[in-house]
């Protein structure tokens, strides 16, 4: 290769020469929406904290007992959307309730971002470039048996950002994840600035130019 583009400054540990260019966003995400009105299309109260958990597209069953566990301990000011992926569903389901919305996958993500406020999430390149574009800090829960362990990587970077909290998934009891939501929540505004500074705005531009030369 004469050139390599990558996302991640990690990566250059591997290519030196490499040019971060950052990860195109889908198109249908580019819209943000405002948050009040966000919440207020997913009939959410606007008052609440809304935090988002979910495990990529295909969902992860380990996310979804981890927001099952939670939910009694989240404090009330909290109201959750749990995305569990289609084949998650019918074993979680049954734990919406009016603070508690349960999908099985939404196709309109961009709302569900610009409603959000927190996350619990695993550390995807695609997972971590969406909620650094809505500016939305997260507990990272890196998928275990990702080659390489490159989603740990991943989030790890965002953490010596100060965009997010990265736990092991043998550490993430419930009672250590609830510590470090606390814990970007008295700096929420700040953790939300940091995250965003992840995102490359043009990454298809940048490739495109950089193929030109």
């Amino acid at each position: 290769a004469r050139k390599v583009f990558i996302t991640f400054n990690f990566t250059k540990r591997f290519f030196p020469d490499a040019i971060r260019v950052g990860l195109p966003l889908r198109e249908e995400l580019r819209e943000k929406i405002p948050k009040e009105e966000a919440k207020r299309k997913l009939n959410l109260d606007r008052n609440k904290l809304t935090l988002l958990i979910f495990g990529g597209s295909q969902g992860a069953l380990f996310l979804n007992e981890l927001a099952k566990n939670l939910k009694n301990l989240l404090p009330k000011d909290f109201q959750v959307i749990l995305i569990t992926g289609k084949v998650h569903f019918e074993k979680f389901k049954h734990l919406k309730d009016e603070n508690f919305r349960v999908f099985p996958f939404f196709l309109d993500m961009g709302l569900v971002y610009s409603a959000s406020d927190i996350a619990i999430s695993r550390a995807g390149a695609g997972t971590i470039n969406e909620l650094s574009y809505f500016g939305i800090p997260s507990v990272f829960i890196p998928y275990p048996y990702a080659v390489e362990d490159h989603q740990f990587y991943n989030a790890k970077e965002i953490e010596e950002m100060g965009g997010g909290v990265v736990l092991r998934q043998e550490e993430a009891k419930p009672e250590k994840v609830l510590e470090c939501l606390r814990k970007i929540l008295k700096n929420l505004e700040e953790y939300s600035e940091k995250v965003k500074k992840f995102f490359v705005e043009g990454a298809e531009e940048r490739m495109y130019e950089e193929l030109l030369r």
